[in-house]
């Protein structure tokens, strides 16, 4: 049990929905069922805070954004 406590100590800072895409991610990607255990989802969560912006910034470049709310709208009133 201590495991635990030192588990939830670790990722005490990090927000909720960071948390959630871990854990779907750890299960979705089953892990779980891989005998990864705190340590391995510890360490998804701690590098999603230190790498999110980079990442989000990869991600910009390489697929885009979606276009703006006000570009939906001029596009509809044409």
């Amino acid at each position: 049990q201590m495991r635990y406590y030192y588990f939830l100590q670790s990722i005490s800072n990090a927000s909720d929905n960071i948390i959630r895409w871990a854990i779907a991610r750890f299960y979705g990607d089953g892990q779980l069922y891989q005998t990864r255990g705190f340590a391995y989802l510890k360490s998804m969560v701690l590098n999603e805070i230190k790498n999110k912006k980079k990442r989000l910034q990869h991600e910009y470049r390489t697929k885009g954004r979606s276009p703006s709310h006000n570009y939906k709208k001029e596009q509809t009133n044409e």
